[in-house]
């Protein structure tokens, strides 16, 4: 059994449900994220459009020199609404990825146990950095490299049989794993569910190359 697939296994038994490899060339999602920026749609999030933040979300070598493989991992958070609530005016809904502790620091703890399990496993120190939505990094185009899903029409990523109901979490090493071959189906398909129930027209469908567009500024996210 290869480090790969132990690696893959051990990630599971720490509860992750999803878990691929993505390799670490430049992304090939830069064009398509200055043009984003350069529109306004990031609003009034400066450091989004930050160059050095750019620079390192163009190349992962920018956050970490030595860097050879990429570990995504995706934590569920998926659970039913408690009955009554959503029909009840009179009682605001939380929205279920806040239902319970931050998502950051409990996806960043099970990284880091990962990684000193790698180290042991290879009996030799190995750097690494652990990130959960918290540093410049295209998280959801690793995601697609690693094979765990596909840019939905509504920006998120989607897997086949969890919709978008994951976190991501990303453990950049420097170690040669094997890695995954990428996601290559879309299966949005004709559906627009998310394009018409997004309530402030957030969501701007696909653009000429076939990317998702969020106009930032108009989503309710955003504006709280």
């Amino acid at each position: 059994m290869t480090l790969t697939t132990r690696l893959k296994e051990q990630a599971r038994e720490l509860g992750f449900g999803l878990v691929g490899v993505a390799s670490v060339e430049a992304s090939r999602h830069m064009g398509l994220y200055r043009e984003w920026v350069e529109d306004g749609r990031h609003g009034e999030m400066g450091y989004l459009a930050r160059e050095d933040a750019v620079a390192r979300r163009a190349d992962l070598r920018g956050t970490l020199p030595t860097v050879r493989s990429a570990v995504v991992v995706g934590h569920e958070y998926f659970q039913e609404d408690p009955p009554g609530v959503p029909a009840d005016p009179a009682r605001g809904v939380i929205a279920r990825y806040a239902r319970g502790q931050d998502y950051h620091g409990t996806i960043q703890k099970r990284l880091l146990e990962l990684h000193r399990w790698i180290e042991a496993s290879v009996a030799a120190p190995v750097e690494g950095r652990v990130y959960v939505d918290t540093g410049p990094i295209l998280e959801r185009e690793m995601a697609v490299r690693a094979g765990i899903g596909w840019f939905g029409k509504n920006t998120m990523l989607i897997d086949p049989k969890r919709g978008s109901y994951f976190f991501l979490g990303l453990l950049l090493l420097d170690l040669d794993l094997d890695a995954d071959d990428p996601f290559q189906e879309d299966h949005c398909g004709t559906c627009r569910s998310c394009l018409d129930a997004c309530p402030t027209g957030a969501l701007l469908g696909r653009d000429a190359s076939g990317a998702p567009v969020m106009d930032a500024p108009r989503c309710i996210s955003y504006l709280t």
